[in-house]
């Protein structure tokens, strides 16, 4: 309980550490004295620990060596402390200064879980010596039983030896339980009769060298030697031991990166995030992430932890603001969506830690050892060639089913295109089932399973895919039925990233530096495609456009047109406060590429009518692109991360000026028949220049 509660305070010291060092604060007055807690902590252990050397462990040289080695080892760490509190109190660099601290903590960590594996080894040491030097003495003294004065240095040897393995072995039996500590209180017993047994079998031997008389003594000796070997048999190695684990854990938190666990979607809630708000704080965990992919310059172990635990920290910041987020259900439609890049994130959290520390063990230097044998890492498996031969044929029919899906989507109503990519995309999907099956059925049912899910998530939009376009080519002119095939292909495009990636994290692990790294990076690259999965989808950004200038003849029926799918596109942007980030930014790029359009067809009409409404039309397509198109765009993306009254007025007020600008335009286009002076002329005062003027008129 002592170490457990020993090791939980340093391992909250280093928790609190990586996140003060990711938020980079000013370090409050009460760090000091917390730091001077552990600090404390720590040589309290030591001491305790050389007073056990020095009293328990002075006839076995080694053991003591070792007691001492790691406390002077924890005492070099413990001399760092000051230094980077010092740093961090008065330098102006405190990044460094939260670095050191957390290097100093996790040092301390990492020596203090050594010598605690040596003072809890001790114990076991010496009783498994102690047995040892005493099978020693039996083999021994069973040589002499016909020499007696070798009989009796002998037996006073075993008897000695037997004692002071007894001791020790009735010390373990009090802290044991159950049947083992049954067996063990039982032993003491027999040994207790058996040294009385030795000696007297010894003193009958030497009054009188028979056989019957070396038998009895010999057996006697065989028997301490058959109990002592049960006994070392029967003792629980340190490093199967509970504490060991708890040891253990210490020492990765010293040497190893280490996870932040971010909150559960249920404990969202309880401030205000907005979408800019993440857009921030991902943009954050973007350059947190630019260290972890520099790890091949780093050359001490703690430095490439450092770097991992400050970026593991801030994707479990992120997490949690977008689990407040999501709580806020500011998007309800988004809420599926946003839910699943959450788990997504937290499992490529784990990822990055678990890829950074596979790199770091290929790093040289010390590792943990048990007093017994050292403690090594199970080997791994040799790479899967089954699994290693699926991972291209994935790949592959992903992209064939990324581009049938894609051109299914893009024919729309068209029945001549849609059917073959309907086809091909049914196809390549059946491909990519039968491909994931191949490698999954070489993975752990936890990646198997998860395998399984995501190909199952992509053949069933495929489905919605193909189905939603057929109902399209029943209605080809109907916008509602088009909606629908455009979100199905996207959901089979999404679905097919989310397995691209677990398909290569599932594939065999390697095992030099270099694919380390390489796997390193794409757990990087994980991690960042997720902040921009979530962007995408509630921040999204529109986008002006533009539009080559057009040489050509332009009639009015082309202004006409154009003109009516502007106020079209208008009103589907009207329907923002009912529609997604994504589906809000895609409508604002469509009506952009039209206004950017419909400005350059006024600009070649201007130049192909008369003067006077020629330069109507100019100045109407200097108004409408692009000032008009930036303003409906601007106010989309004031919109989108902000969504209030505030900016929808803004957005609403943009799309009303584009739309009167496009109706000032048609207005100006009408022909119209004016006659000079009055209004009321009779057909005797039109003159032949009056026809002129208006067949001019008309003619533009």
């Amino acid at each position: 309980e002592i170490v457990e509660m020993f090791a939980d305070s340093i391992s909250g010291f280093i928790m609190l550490s990586i996140k003060l060092q990711e938020q980079n604060t000013a370090p409050q007055a009460a760090l000091r004295p917390a730091s001077e807690g552990v600090m404390q902590a720590a040589r309290v252990l030591v001491q305790i620990a050389r007073d056990k050397g020095n009293k328990e462990y002075s006839d076995y040289t080694e053991i003591q060596e070792d007691i001492f080695d790691c406390c002077d080892r924890v005492s070099g760490a413990l001399n760092k402390f000051p230094e980077a509190l010092t740093i961090l109190f008065q330098d102006t660099d405190r990044a460094l200064g939260w670095r050191k601290l957390v290097q100093a903590t996790q040092q301390i960590a990492s020596q203090t879980s050594r010598l605690l594996l040596v003072v809890f080894g001790a114990e076991h040491r010496r009783l498994q010596m102690a047995g040892e030097l005493l099978l020693k003495s039996c083999a021994n003294v069973k040589r002499y039983p016909a020499m007696p004065d070798a009989a009796v240095e002998g037996t006073n040897k075993t008897s000695s030896d037997l004692m002071v393995f007894n001791a020790y072995v009735q010390a373990r039996g009090k802290e044991t339980e159950g049947r083992k500590q049954q067996q063990l209180q039982q032993a003491v017993g027999q040994f207790n009769a058996l040294n009385n047994d030795l000696v007297g079998n010894c003193n009958t031997l030497l009054k009188g060298l028979n056989q019957p008389n070396r038998t009895a003594f010999v057996r006697t000796v065989d028997e301490i030697a058959r109990i002592t070997r049960e006994i070392l048999d029967m003792l629980t190695p340190p490093e199967d031991l509970d504490v060991f684990k708890i040891i253990q854990d210490l020492y990765n938190k010293g040497n190893m990166a280490v996870m932040s666990q971010a909150k559960p979607l249920s404990a969202g809630g309880g401030r205000d995030v907005t979408a800019d708000d993440l857009y921030r704080e991902g943009e954050e965990l973007k350059k947190k992430l630019i260290p972890v992919r520099n790890h091949p310059n780093e050359r001490e172990k703690e430095d490439v932890a450092s770097n991992t635990n400050v970026a593991s920290a801030k994707a479990a910041k992120y997490n949690n603001l977008l689990a407040d987020f999501i709580a806020c259900d500011k998007i309800p439609a988004l809420k599926s969506t946003l839910s699943s890049c959450h788990n997504d994130m937290n499992r490529a959290n784990e990822e990055l830690v678990r890829a950074t520390n596979d790199y770091i063990s290929g790093m040289s230097g010390e590792e943990l050892k048990a007093p017994s044998r050292a403690h090594t890492t199970p080997a791994r498996n040799a790479p899967n060639a089954a699994a290693a031969r699926a991972k291209p044929g994935i790949t592959e029919a992903a992209k064939k089913v990324v581009i049938a899906t894609s051109s299914a989507v893009k024919a729309g109503g068209d029945r001549g295109r849609f059917v073959p990519a309907a086809r091909d995309a049914s196809e390549a999907t059946k491909q990519l089932v039968g491909a994931v099956d191949a490698l999954a059925n070489q993975c752990p049912p936890a990646q198997r399973d998860e395998l399984k899910r995501l190909v199952g998530n992509v053949r069933g939009g495929v489905v919605n895919t193909v189905q939603n376009g057929k109902a399209l080519l029943a209605e080809p002119n109907n916008p509602a039925k088009a909606r629908p095939v455009q979100e199905s292909g996207s959901a089979v495009a999404r679905s097919v990233k989310a397995l691209s990636s677990s398909s290569s994290s599932s594939a065999p692990a390697p095992t030099d530096q270099a694919g380390k790294t390489r796997v390193l990076n794409e757990a990087c690259k994980r991690i960042e495609d997720i902040v921009d999965r979530v962007n995408d989808e509630i921040n999204p950004k529109s986008r002006l456009a533009t539009h080559a200038t057009i040489t050509g003849p332009v009639s009015q029926a082309d202004i006409d047109a154009t003109a009516e799918e502007v106020l079209r596109r208008i009103r589907e942007l009207r329907g923002y406060p009912n529609k997604t980030p994504k589906e809000i930014a895609g409508d604002s790029d469509t009506l952009s590429d039209v206004t950017a359009r419909f400005g350059k067809q006024l600009e070649a009409r201007a130049k192909q009518v008369n003067p006077k409404l020629g330069s109507t039309l100019a100045d109407l397509a200097r108004q409408i692109d692009p000032p008009a198109n930036r303003a409906v765009v601007d106010a989309v993306n004031r919109y989108i991360p902000a969504p209030d009254a505030n900016t929808a007025r803004g957005v609403d007020g943009a799309a009303d000026e584009l739309e009167r600008l496009v109706r000032a335009t048609l207005d100006a286009c009408k022909p119209k028949v004016e006659l000079s002076g009055t209004a009321r002329a009779t057909p005797a005062q039109v003159t032949p220049v009056h026809i002129k003027e208006a067949a001019e008129k008309m003619k533009a």
